[in-house]
């Protein structure tokens, strides 16, 4: 990332900073939507203050570096440098160190080609550097940086020199390598990339003080990011098999017997800021404040942000807590009912979601989740709506045959509800989590939930059995049904429909080694 100490087009940005982005030359209106081949962006900032705050909390940015000139070619970077030598150069104050790094971006560069660099460098900085100041390669007081820019290990395509304001987290607390998930002593078959764990918690807002949901926590892997990313932060996770959360169900290659999913948060020092609970996402366990059996007052701002990763059903199957009448043979007197688990379809889960984070989080509140789907039948359309929670994110991030969205939601407002509102069974609103997609609603937000999610068929309501077709006969050619009338002809493949092409990437993918 290079900085420009100046701000043409400010935006605000986290931790309330404000500054603007500029990609080849255009101001970019939305952070989210640009998509570049080159891993260096021009970002406006306040101060280098401003510059080092970003570079503590970012996951993608490897270093902030102050960009005195940038060419094409090393004759014409060597002329500006000459012409208009580098402030911190000119006045270089006496008795400070400094270095010179050479670095290449797509392209291994060997130590004889470095010092070559450094040295022609060298040669056009003012008499000051030589004369105020000593080298120090450890640990210098100012580094300048050399950095050459690749593409697919082609031809130079451009070189940029400056000084190093800040290098990101990553490298100077190596916190993906501290947090690989070999090095964690208890492991699920779904547990999250740290680097991605960590970019969900940016991009939910985390921030001390505030409480972080994840509504299907399994082994803790999303929450301990949170909590290790965020020192003040109170993680918050619930989860409907006890197994998962306790150790108790089948070992994962990598996992110590006798742990669970509190050990990797006692194991750094963390255990006392997550809590666990056990209960079904879809009914959850949080009570309305004051209700009197007819009020309507929900449980807003009980969460400040919601990150999630919910079951695709390929790992790992979605479940909810449903009723059945027992057989009267066994049913006792005042026992007739009991409670089993049964398929929590993807539909519902999502919606469920959705709705959940609209009612519980306070206006400003962020809900932060993936969306996976087969690549060639998504549409946008496809993301989960609500009246009151607005999209501000799709984040792709590409597999061969699938993709999953990173979705960033924030509240806008509150749901607007109906007086006296009731379920449909008729009785009242006793939990805020028990509403049925538009139940409750106003006429306008429920005409709102109800147009959405009545005869839609999604990319991801069936994810799991497009999943394994698509694996087994091909992106484009999946086994359709028999058609009324063929009887118990062998089925055989056929080719289906020509399908619209995928949607566009809105935003860049959340890959290693970016920015």
């Amino acid at each position: 990332m290079c900085t420009r100490m100046a701000s043409p087009l400010p935006r605000q940005m986290g931790q309330g900073i404000e500054c603007a982005i500029e990609v080849d030359g255009q101001p970019v209106k939305d952070a989210y939507s640009f998509s570049q081949p080159s891993p260096f962006i021009y970002v406006y900032l306040p101060n280098e203050a401003a510059a080092r705050a970003i570079a503590r909390r970012s996951i993608l940015v490897r270093a902030i570096l102050r960009e005195w000139a940038s060419a094409t070619s090393y004759e014409e970077l060597l002329d500006q440098i000459r012409n208009d030598p580098p402030g911190d150069m000119v006045d270089f104050p006496a008795g400070k160190t400094f270095a010179m790094r050479v670095e290449g971006y797509h392209q291994r560069l060997s130590i004889e080609y470095q010092r070559e660099m450094i040295n022609r460098i060298g040669e056009c900085c003012p008499p000051a550097v030589y004369e105020r100041g000593r080298v120090n390669l450890r640990s210098p007081d100012v580094t300048w940086c050399l950095i050459e820019e690749y593409i697919s290990r082609g031809p130079l395509q451009r070189v940029y020199f400056g000084t190093r304001v800040a290098e990101g987290i990553r490298v100077t607390d190596h916190l993906l390598d501290r947090f690989r998930l070999n090095r964690r002593s208890y492991l699920g078959t779904t547990a999250m990339d740290p680097e991605l764990a960590f970019l969900m918690a940016n991009m939910a807002c985390s921030a001390p003080g505030r409480v972080v949901l994840d509504p299907f926590v399994g082994t803790g892997s999303l929450l301990l990011s949170v909590a290790a990313l965020v020192p003040g932060v109170q993680v918050l996770g619930t989860d409907i098999d006890p197994r998962t959360v306790r150790g108790l169900g089948r070992p994962v290659a990598g996992s110590r017997p006798g742990t669970n999913a509190l050990t990797n948060f006692q194991e750094i020092g963390l255990a006392h800021s997550v809590d666990l609970v056990l209960c079904d996402a879809s009914r959850s366990p949080w009570r309305l404040p004051g209700f009197t059996g007819q009020s309507t007052a929900r449980l807003a701002g009980f969460v400040d942000a919601i990150i999630a990763d919910p079951p695709y059903g390929v790992r790992e199957s979605a479940q909810q807590l449903t009723q059945r009448l027992r057989p009267r043979s066994c049913a006792e007197p005042n026992d007739e009912r009991y409670i089993l688990k049964t398929n929590y379809p993807p539909e519902q889960v999502y919606a469920d979601l959705v709705d959940f984070a609209a009612l519980h989080l306070p206006v400003g509140g962020r809900l932060v989740y993936w969306l996976a789907v087969i690549t060639e039948f998504f549409t946008p359309e496809d993301v989960p709506r609500h009246p009151a929670m607005n999209l501000v994110a799709l984040c792709p991030q590409s597999f061969s045959r699938w993709t999953r969205f990173l979705v960033v939601m924030e509240k806008t407002r509150e749901p607007a509800f109906d007086a006296g509102s009731t379920t449909a069974a008729g009785g009242p609103l006793p939990l805020a989590c028990s509403l049925a997609p538009g139940a409750g609603l106003a006429a306008e937000d429920r005409a709102y939930v109800e147009t959405l999610r009545q005869g839609r068929e999604t990319s991801y309501g069936q994810f799991r059995t497009q999943y394994f077709n698509t694996a087994k006969n091909g992106p484009h050619e999946p086994v359709l049904p028999l058609a009324p009338g063929e009887g118990k002809v062998r089925q055989t493949r056929r080719r289906a429909a020509p399908l619209p092409d995928a949607v566009p990437a809105v935003a860049p993918t959340a890959q290693p080694e970016e920015q």
